[in-house]
């Protein structure tokens, strides 16, 4: 069927074909009362295959192929097709499938053998019955079907029931990205002998149902495989060669897009994946008494850029890089530039090394809304439970995940890198007193990671008091509120060990 397409597989497709077979040929012989072998036994007893794999090794293409291979040699088949949204699904998975529907050979004859026997639409494929022409695309088909986001999970999984079928295949594209309570409302519907999944998906997060039907006790009822991108055959080796070298063998954009393994979540983990997930889906929302906050990590020197975080109370707003200058003065004059435009109300600064003549500048041309954070001095906890004042301060930033009380911008361009930075912070090994103490950017280097500078440029606007954070920000707020944030600052300048 695969050669009817014109397609060649990898040997990692190849697998995948292979136990796929094995899977409804052992099925089948169930449906048909044949006898079947232990071997067999243990694939009828699966729930699906499924495949963790990294980018660029060809899992589309195989969801298609097995897609129009199923609807092709079972007659009244049903295939559901879900995936994160239906967008995804019509531009990625539907886009595939009608390049292979439409594949010519070099003489410009159709590849797919069955071209003319199947109707392609925007949601829905089916095939042509000569024999019950007014009933064409009612009982043999694939069917892309979403849950919408907006609704509760119970609503979400009404949505998906209802379909069974003597031979029923439903795959999941980016599963990662799929609701758990989706995936088993669809599993519920796996009623008939012939009724399998295919979850194909990029590990992006250490939980949820993709992720458990390769750990956990789920696992066991998944034909499980593997797509490591170094050993695919679609896989340029110099694209691995610069992932390499741009992220680091130890970095969550090589784990997860090159080797296709989900993020690590050691005991040392600082602010675990599931945390950051959340305030990503937060919804955005108006912070009424918020006080607009902007952090900065100068970074001038190895080349890393500045890293600038913008907050009203705890909802990220913007987040910004500045890579075009190693000058102090240009930076400031850029930094000011920003803090105008965006109309913040207190500016907080790295102020170790370089970011010292930042923070001197910016001071001057500031009064009183400028402060320089040494994040290098002690920590003002009382109990002295942290090794310095950028323990600390990490250590608040893990707490505020903890607590659900971030809201990160899912659309921002540069969300992704604030949550791969975060999702590679540690602990470091506490030191000879029991104190808390966060890897530094030394150690990090050492490691082949790029410096966190998003998230250093967040780490300092906690050196902000929360009474100041809950001050309003807009001038039509009152001048009360105003009155209130100045009284927070000042005790927090002589309270807060800063420059």
């Amino acid at each position: 069927m695969i050669e009817a397409i014109g397609a060649t597989p990898t040997n990692q497709q190849t697998h995948a074909l292979d136990e796929l077979g094995k899977l409804v040929a052992a099925k089948l012989k169930r449906h048909e009362g044949q006898p079947t072998t232990p071997e067999e036994d243990e694939y009828i007893a699966k729930i699906g295959l499924s495949i963790m794999s990294g980018k660029g090794t060809g899992k589309d293409a195989m969801a298609s192929w097995i897609m129009l291979w199923f609807l092709c040699c079972f007659r009244n088949s049903k295939q559901p097709i879900t995936g994160p949204s239906r967008d995804q699904l019509r531009d990625v998975f539907m886009s595939e499938t009608s390049k292979w529907v439409n594949r010519m050979d070099a003489n410009g004859d159709p590849c797919f053998l069955f071209r003319d026997n199947i109707v392609l639409q925007a949601d829905k494929i089916y095939m042509k019955d000569p024999d019950n022409p007014n009933e064409e695309g009612k009982s043999w088909f694939a069917r892309l079907r979403t849950a919408p986001k907006s609704k509760a999970e119970e609503e979400q999984s009404k949505t998906m029931d209802g379909l069974h079928a003597d031979f029923m295949m439903i795959t999941i594209d980016e599963a990662d990205g799929v609701q758990a309570s989706v995936i088993t409302s669809l599993e519920t519907t796996l009623t008939d002998p012939v009724n399998f999944m295919v979850v194909i998906f990029n590990p992006t997060k250490n939980y949820g149902y993709a992720y458990e039907t390769h750990y956990g006790e789920r696992a066991k009822y998944w034909i499980k495989l593997h797509w490591d991108a170094r050993k695919s055959d679609n896989v340029d080796p110099l694209k691995i060669a610069r992932d390499l070298d741009t992220y680091g063998e130890d970095s969550y954009e090589f784990r997860v897009n090159v080797c296709g393994l989900p993020p690590e979540q050691s005991p040392d983990t600082l602010v675990p994946r599931e945390w950051i997930d959340h305030a990503c889906e937060k919804e955005p929302y108006e912070e009424e008494t918020a006080m607009r906050i902007m952090g900065v990590d100068p970074s001038l020197q190895g080349g890393d850029p500045a890293g600038i975080v913008i907050r009203d109370g705890w909802q990220i707003t913007d987040l910004i890089e500045i890579t075009k200058t190693n000058d102090t003065i240009e930076l400031a004059d850029q930094l000011a530039e920003i803090f105008i435009d965006f109309g913040v109300d207190m500016m907080f600064i790295d102020c170790i090394g370089n970011g010292a003549g930042v923070f001197h500048i910016l001071k001057r041309r500031f009064p009183g809304k400028v402060r320089g954070v040494d994040v290098s001095t002690k920590t003002t906890d009382k109990r002295k439970r942290y090794a310095r004042l950028r323990d600390e301060l990490y250590w608040k930033v893990r707490e505020s995940f903890e607590q659900n009380m971030v809201s990160i911008p899912p659309k921002h361009r540069l969300t992704k890198k604030f949550v791969n930075e975060l999702t590679i912070m540690k602990r470091d090994e506490d030191d000879t007193n029991g104190r808390i103490k966060i890897e530094g950017k030394a150690k990090m280097k050492a490691r082949g990671l790029k410096s966190p500078n998003l998230v250093e440029a967040f780490m300092v606007t906690l050196a902000s008091p929360d009474a100041a954070v809950k001050s309003s920000h807009k001038p039509k707020k009152p001048r009360d509120k105003y009155r209130e944030s100045r009284e927070a600052l000042e005790e927090f300048d002589r309270n807060w060990l800063v420059a």
